[in-house]
């Protein structure tokens, strides 16, 4: 019975990593840009606009090379004179919005975050502008050891991107006591879609020793978006 039970885990966890690639590499950098316009239009009638996007915008980026362009371009834009801009800009939004908070960043600290937000699909819509104020934005957390910071069922709204530390991912099962999932190492980061949706989460993510993480809210993220937009 164990066996069964260890075959059937194996082939759900493989089941969410090739779901999870597919996203990923297929849907996401269709949807993330999709999503950045729906925004900033609003359309009263979301589904001729998106319909109309997706046929103007992937018509012309058929066999062409533009998506890469792009890229480079928005590589050559990350240089110190953007994130002083960007930080100043950010100053003006937390005047018109008390809740969002400025947290220091050494250099360093920000071209690790810009690497890693940039690598995640939900963030493949902003402009150069958009992602410095959103690592501005993003607080930091210190966990104590065994700390919990999200528990299975509940509904977080962050995105946690780990500095240093350890930290668990687990499920429980109802006939065996929690299972471990994954490992959360420095670099790694979970919660990037709870930024867009109510998503009630799958598992129990605890620190196993003092760890420190880099958190951006739902809100912070939203106000950054319809500000910059404006």
């Amino acid at each position: 019975e164990m066996c069964i039970r260890d075959s059937s885990f194996r082939v759900w966890h493989k089941n969410m990593e090739e779901a999870r690639k597919y996203l990923v590499t297929k849907v996401n950098p269709i949807l993330a840009p999709l999503i950045t316009e729906l925004s900033a239009e609003k359309p009263d009638d979301p589904i001729p606009f998106m319909l109309n996007w997706i046929r103007e915008e992937y018509g012309k980026q058929k066999n062409s090379n533009k998506v890469k362009e792009q890229g480079n371009q928005q590589h050559e834009m990350w240089n110190k004179n953007t994130s002083e801009a960007a930080h100043a800009e950010l100053h003006n939004i937390s005047k018109n919005n008390k809740t969002l908070k400025l947290t220091q960043k050494t250099e360093a600290q920000k071209a690790k975050l810009r690497e890693k937000l940039k690598s995640l699909f939900i963030f493949s819509g902003t402009s150069s502008k958009e992602l410095e104020l959103i690592i501005n934005s993003m607080e930091k957390h210190t966990t104590a050891p065994n700390e919990k910071l999200i528990a299975e069922g509940s509904t977080s709204h962050s995105l946690y991107v780990i500095e240093s530390g350890h930290l668990l991912a687990s499920k429980q099962s109802q006939i065996e006591r929690a299972r471990t999932l994954k490992e959360h190492l420095p670099g790694d980061s979970f919660g990037e879609l709870t930024l867009m949706y109510d998503i009630q989460s799958e598992f129990t993510v605890s620190a196993i020793v003092k760890s420190t993480l880099w958190v951006l809210t739902r809100e912070s993220f939203h106000s950054i978006i319809k500000e910059s937009a404006v």
